[in-house]
């Protein structure tokens, strides 16, 4: 009795090796997922660590600010500040000043930045990316700023400012020198209608009526002078009305 080799035997043989391919390259697809998912599952470990600790410095940071206002607003709540005399060095220009007595400083130079996508506003209400506020960072500009070392405060766009006994009103007096980059200057009402805005229903800003929410509203006394009211003692006021 024979054995022949037929085009049934091929076939078969054939459908075997092709299984036997496919079981190896389904293999080694498994192999290089369960690579994958560990390199990534690392990866998200390391990240969970990394928010965690930045979690961590970012509460450290806003307790020792909440401290500082709180001292700040505490020590003396009716004292009034103003501005220093005329020529007298302000603190809150110190290392602006310090940085054009430089050998290498000149003004009206160019500063280029190049981003990684198209900035859609730069609105500092509604912008919600890194870009816009790099911007807002170079062009807007607070009633008040924080020394980096001490944590003082110190006027900037005000020249001073008074807080009531009760801790619930804070009045600023603005800057004469304060001006608009088309030169016109920052009123009292400029103030006023920036919390407006915000407090606008129809502005996509949730986050900051939220914020907000503890005054209770803003007026403008005359062209140089603002008041803000508070519903309620509050710990980081001056902190709040500071740095709108």
């Amino acid at each position: 009795m024979s054995s022949r080799f037929g085009v049934k035997d091929f076939v078969l043989l054939g459908a075997v090796f092709v299984s036997i391919v496919m079981l190896l390259l389904a293999m080694y697809m498994v192999d290089r997922q369960w690579l994958m998912m560990s390199q990534l599952r690392e990866t998200v470990r390391e990240q969970a660590d990394e928010l965690r600790a930045l979690r961590g410095q970012v509460k450290s940071l806003d307790g020792k600010l909440e401290k500082a206002a709180l001292r700040a607003v505490a020590v003396a709540p009716s004292e009034s500040v103003s501005a220093r005399p005329a020529g007298e060095e302000l603190p809150a220009f110190a290392r602006a000043l310090s940085a054009t007595k430089q050998a290498d400083y000149a003004e009206g130079d160019w500063l280029v930045l190049a981003f990684g996508v198209g900035l859609k506003t730069i609105s500092p209400l509604i912008s919600q990316d890194k870009y816009a506020s790099d911007v807002q960072s170079l062009v807007l500009e607070t009633l008040l700023v924080r020394d980096p070392e001490s944590l003082a405060w110190h006027g900037h766009l005000a020249s001073g400012w008074t807080v009531s006994d009760d801790g619930l009103t804070i009045t600023f007096s603005l800057r004469p020198q304060a001006r608009f980059s088309d030169g016109k200057p920052v009123r009292a009402q400029d103030v006023a209608f920036s919390y407006s805005f915000i407090m606008n229903e129809k502005i996509a800003a949730p986050r900051y009526r939220a914020y907000l929410n503890k005054i209770g509203d803003v007026v403008a006394l005359d062209e140089s002078t603002v008041r803000f009211s508070f519903k309620e003692p509050y710990f980081n006021a001056l902190n709040l009305a500071g740095t709108l």
